[in-house]
């Protein structure tokens, strides 16, 4: 065997390059289980209290209609918050809904990988490759996935929106009468708004971009797409008819002019799409991906099928924008953990627009020929583990994992202390403010503060039915 063939990135991969890439696949691996790990030792923070206490003594369904009338539509969310594990023990509900919310994510991007490849070691590959550049740069991880309430209206809208487009590539791809793809279609997109508002109306815009392109291309209108769009449009309607919205929003910045509003939405688009640009992770992340996929003509869509996956993808564009532009109009700001969505997007555009651009029979081409040669597979793989591993959310992760046994110590001593407040004449409750410097468990203003009026502290001592609680 001589060296090319060692090294071979072809079908008929050699022992070497097989054995490097289940190397970086058991690296990404352990990177992306390094960050799930935090999910088990998640925390009750703002929010969660809230819609624990309303579980608690409303109900599930009681509660769904509470925070519909009087705070926000968003369904999906709300129901994911007022199981009853929530009402009976938050501390154990809140780990649960962490490590469901980091497993739908997964889920849902090997599943729109795999409706893109076809191939389960491809799909894994992609995943791995997805999932770690996402990890590495989300702009507010602490926001993202550890923050219950947060996670489960950010999280499960990404994992929402990444299962629509590959039922729609399943739908749209398949010869046969696809009734239960399309079923389910319709079902996770009238979810899907009711996750994040904001998130539904942006989606909405990107299947019907969609339903337009694939029409000036094919001439024929999509009718998944459009079962897509309509089912996110009733779902987004039912949020915006929420009467909760109003007092909600009336919490926020007042709202600018229209013009205002579209010279920050631009620059808010700019900024944040050139932080995203100079990333090293996301580059070296699309080198590696070209070393692995250009030379396997077999596992990537061909024809049409490629070409309605690019402009699936095409439509995030618009709804990158809207992400940006809504918050805006809304309320004047745009939250970090809004744009963890948004990143997603960008990642899923990035990727597919770049594979789908280059994506050529190799042999013919000295250029991209060197894309899957020895050396740079080699060097690209070693840059993105090296951007991953550098990057300032691993940091922040590495700092929890080592003062974990410590926040755990805390959080075991503060529920000891909620429970007794129960059965306390005390007035108020003192709970000691967490005191380990974590940077991804805990994020700013998420603890109990020293007022007791605070909305965490008030919402907290409703679950526990004392008169107040102060944070020391």
């Amino acid at each position: 065997m001589n060296r090319t063939q060692l090294f071979s990135t072809s079908q008929e991969s050699g022992p070497l390059y097989n054995a490097l890439l289940t190397g970086i696949k058991v690296i990404l691996l352990g990177y992306v289980l390094s960050f799930f790990a935090l999910s088990f030792i998640a925390v009750p923070q703002a929010d969660d209290w809230c819609f624990a206490s309303t579980a608690r003594y409303a109900g599930m369904l009681d509660g769904l209609v509470f925070w519909y009338l009087n705070w926000t539509g968003i369904y999906t969310t709300t129901a994911v918050l007022s199981t009853p594990i929530f009402a009976t023990n938050i501390h154990v509900g809140v780990p649960i809904v962490s490590v469901f919310c980091f497993l739908l994510t997964i889920g849902s991007v090997y599943f729109l990988a795999f409706s893109v490849t076809k191939e389960h070691s491809d799909s894994s590959v992609l995943t791995l490759f997805g999932v770690s550049t996402f990890l590495a740069n989300m702009p507010d991880a602490s926001q993202g996935y550890y923050w219950v309430s947060s996670a489960a209206s950010y999280l499960v809208s990404l994992s929402l929106f990444a299962l629509s487009i590959a039922l729609i590539l399943e739908i749209e791809s398949c010869k046969s009468k696809p009734i239960i793809r399309k079923i389910l279609l319709v079902a996770v997109c009238f979810l899907l708004p009711g996750a994040h508002g904001a998130i539904g109306v942006a989606a909405t815009g990107g299947y019907l971009l969609y339903v337009f392109l694939l029409y000036l291309i094919d001439r024929k209108l999509s009718k998944s797409v459009a079962l897509a769009a309509f089912s996110s449009m009733v779902g987004t309607l039912i949020v915006v008819a929420s009467p909760g919205n109003a007092a909600r929003l009336g919490n926020h910045a007042d709202k600018g002019s229209l013009f205002d509003t579209l010279y920050s939405t631009l620059q808010y688009s700019i900024a944040y799409g050139a932080h995203w640009m100079l990333e090293p992770s996301v580059w070296a992340a699309v080198a590696c991906l070209c070393s692995l996929f250009f030379a396997r003509s077999n596992s990537w869509l061909t024809g049409a099928e490629r070409k309605k996956f690019l402009v699936a993808i095409t439509s995030g564009l618009a709804i990158i924008f809207a992400l940006i532009g809504l918050p805006l109009w809304a309320i004047g700001a745009v939250p970090n953990r809004l744009m963890n969505f948004a990143y997603f997007v960008f990642l899923l555009v990035l990727f597919s627009l770049v594979l789908g651009a280059v994506y050529r029979d190799t042999q013919g081409s000295k250029i991209l020929g060197a894309l899957v040669s020895r050396p740079f597979f080699i060097v690209a793989n070693f840059m993105f583990v090296l951007s991953l591993f550098a990057s300032h959310n691993f940091q922040a992760l590495t700092n929890d994992l080592a003062l974990a046994q410590a926040f755990l110590k805390e959080a075991e001593y503060r529920r000891a202390e909620l429970a007794r407040a129960e059965s306390s004449k005390e007035n108020p409750i003192r709970i000691e403010r967490y005191s380990t410097p974590v940077k991804l468990l805990v994020f700013q203003k998420g603890d109990l503060e020293p007022e007791s009026d605070w909305f965490a502290n008030k919402c907290a001592a409703e679950y526990y039915n004392v008169q107040s609680i102060i944070g020391t």
